[in-house]
């Protein structure tokens, strides 16, 4: 396994730490309700230096993954599951990148905030937009669902290629799936993608 392979398989437990610092703050203060339905609060939050740390982690955590994904299907390319971990590769990066298309949804929400706290109250109702049942939010919601069917596929794809290439534990590809789902929900997603990168890695180095 060459040095390049080697450090992009830690990027995926790296990617799954910075994501989940940076997801905390959201969770604790902007993510709150009493924030998301009160534009004055909402506004305040979103421009905060939380705001921008959440933006900035998310991103620099969802590239490690790519960078992650990448190295794995890598490690597995010279394997007879080659085109199994091509696919998850695909589909992987694909599921990663619709989860930065969300972090510039939250780009966009602070640029809206900006506008708000600098006086102009009339784009309160724009800015619900952003949290509220409006168009904007729906389109949100269909980005999340189609995040998920391809992380899906992508995360059953990469195990399969780790089942079928002997190269890895079989069971290793079962938390890869639900890693590759569950950073869209939050927090539990991040956790087992750190549990299932870690693992993948520790075993590929020592391999």
């Amino acid at each position: 396994m060459s040095t390049f392979e080697r450090r992009c398989l830690w990027a995926l437990p790296a990617g799954g730490i910075i994501t989940l610092i940076a997801f905390l703050p959201w969770v604790s203060d902007i993510g709150h309700p009493a924030a998301q339905y009160d534009p004055p609060a909402f506004a305040r939050l979103i421009t905060s230096p939380v705001g921008s740390v959440t933006f900035y982690g998310y991103l620099v955590g969802a590239l490690c993954v790519i960078f992650g994904v990448l190295g794995l299907y890598l490690y597995l390319s010279s394997t007879a599951a080659h085109n199994w971990a091509a696919a998850g590769m695909i589909l992987g990066v694909t599921g990663t990148v619709s989860l930065i298309a969300m972090a510039f949804a939250l780009l966009s929400a602070s640029v809206v905030a900006d506008f708000y706290v600098s006086g102009h109250e009339d784009a309160a109702a724009l800015l619900g937009n952003f949290e509220g049942g409006s168009a904007v939010s729906a389109r949100l919601i269909s980005l999340v669902l189609v995040t998920l069917v391809v992380g899906l596929t992508g995360g059953v794809a990469m195990a399969v290629a780790i089942w079928r290439s002997g190269r890895l534990p079989k069971w290793v590809g079962i938390p890869l799936v639900a890693a590759f789902v569950l950073p869209v929900s939050g927090p539990i997603g991040m956790a087992v993608l750190i549990f299932a990168g870690a693992w993948i890695a520790y075993k590929a180095y020592n391999a």
